[in-house]
């Protein structure tokens, strides 16, 4: 009876964990995972500013952002991020543009439907932008979530994972 509880546990958790080896999914495209043994009910997440300043995974470029909405709540609620972007000094960028966003659910190795995601550059000079249409398929705990965000800076790609720190409230 061990061995079969064991082998179950272990066969859920492989389920759970499935992801490709692509994991950008900027195309709109949705990873197929079955959802049946996890919730998306429409639980709220704090939300707020993100903390501090990000790393690029290449480049040394950071990123800041902060969200539109006190609350993040996981479902069919769209929310705004305003990411902004500096340099290794932490001086503002200028001329960033941005290529691709991923709402990303790291401990379930997939992503949400972007089909609404869109971003805009919020001034004349490449400096901010704002994420629209982000949706969270699901609640989740402080750093469950990310926003990859690629970007190029006057012609140098580079991308930045922007980390959603809040807990679940039930």
């Amino acid at each position: 009876m061990k061995i079969i509880t064991l082998l179950m546990t272990a066969l859920l958790f492989t389920a759970c964990n499935e992801s490709s080896d692509d994991n950008s999914m900027g195309d709109g495209a949705q990873m197929d995972h079955d959802h049946s043994a996890h919730d998306h009910g429409d639980h709220n997440m704090e939300g707020g500013e993100l903390s501090d300043q990000v790393a690029s995974l290449s480049s040394g470029y950071q990123a800041k952002g902060a969200w539109q909405s006190e609350t993040l709540v996981a479902g069919d609620q769209t929310h705004e991020l305003m990411v902004s972007f500096f340099d290794s000094e932490g001086a503002m960028l200028h001329n960033v543009t941005i290529t691709e966003v991923t709402p990303w659910m790291q401990v379930h190795g997939h992503g949400s439907n972007d089909d609404e995601l869109m971003f805009q550059q919020h001034d004349d000079m490449g400096q901010m932008w704002m994420i629209m249409g982000i949706k969270f398929s699901m609640a989740g705990s402080a750093g469950d979530w990310i926003i990859k965000v690629k970007f190029t800076v006057d012609g140098t790609e580079d991308e930045v994972h922007l980390p959603v720190i809040q807990d679940v409230t039930q």
